[in-house]
């Protein structure tokens, strides 16, 4: 089994169903992006097609975060004039990457405190807590996205439905997802536990057509209660993989403040709806 990811990591228990399958990681970032480029080298006298693979090449840099090579060899440049810029930036690659981690652990802190002020409610704290995912985020990119679950209903045969604010597809996303939970309450597996017409009716204001039928770890489409990144009044919605300007805009403690009241508002929303 060849496991595609950004980044080649080795797939969890959870992706495997817990067994040992002979898996080879490869990822967009060290495989396919390479790849790409070969490929582009090899229709040079095809214009519009080599111009078509260099778009999708660039599109899978910028959400792997990989910088094209004209920005890279600029760094390279800088870099190699003293050993005071090479020294420089070392110190900056550290402290950045314990920024980033400190924002994360913040960003959910401060969503876990306005909630449980408006509801009383206390997090669930498992494996799929932002204190157990939080810090590998940045290491290794995608395999453990953090995020933060509030139990919305309790069903039969051990079934959890939750309110969960995940950072998904780069950006924090709020919506119920479901799982199958053992005797002390842990979670176990995520899958297609429930049925749509169970689904619909555990949850009220949910239609069919917004609950996905493949097996997935959301039941209901992040959007279906609105675009709710609209309510924002940021630059855009921030993007978390990338630490792209609306990022940076959280550092802001005030401009933090007002994001982390959007997310929260939407749990509570999503909590509250019976």
């Amino acid at each position: 089994m060849y496991y595609l990811t950004l980044d080649g990591h080795d797939p969890s228990g959870d992706s495997t169903g817990n067994t040992n399958p002979h898996v080879i990681p490869i990822s967009f970032a060290n495989n396919v992006i390479p790849w790409l480029d070969a490929c582009a080298k090899a229709v040079l006298d095809t214009t519009r097609l080599r111009e078509s693979i260099l778009q999708i090449k660039q599109v899978l840099e910028e959400v792997c975060g990989i910088m094209n090579d004209e920005e890279q060899k600029g760094i390279e440049a800088v870099l190699k004039k003293s050993f005071d810029n090479f020294q420089s930036a070392e110190k900056i690659s550290d402290t950045m990457r314990q920024l980033k981690d400190e924002m994360l652990m913040k960003i959910f802190h401060e969503i876990e405190k306005k909630v449980q002020q408006a509801t009383n409610q206390t997090r669930l704290i498992n494996k799929y807590d932002y204190t157990q995912r939080a810090s590998s985020f940045y290491t290794r990119k995608y395999p453990s996205p953090p995020g933060i679950s509030y139990l919305y209903k309790e069903l039969q045969n051990d079934i959890q439905i939750w309110v969960r604010a995940e950072i998904d597809d780069q950006s924090l996303w709020v919506t119920y997802c479901h799982v199958k939970v053992d005797a002390d309450r842990q979670p176990t597996d995520y899958g297609n536990y429930l049925s749509v017409e169970e689904v619909c009716k555990a949850i009220p204001n949910i239609e069919e057509k917004d609950v996905p039928n493949d097996n997935h770890w959301w039941i209901v489409d992040e959007k279906k209660f609105g675009l709710w990144e609209d309510e924002y009044p940021g630059k855009e919605w921030p993007n978390f993989l990338k630490c792209s300007e609306s990022w940076f805009e959280l550092l802001d403690d005030t401009q933090c403040d007002i994001y982390t009241t959007v997310v929260a508002n939407r749990v509570i929303k999503l909590l509250q709806n019976s």
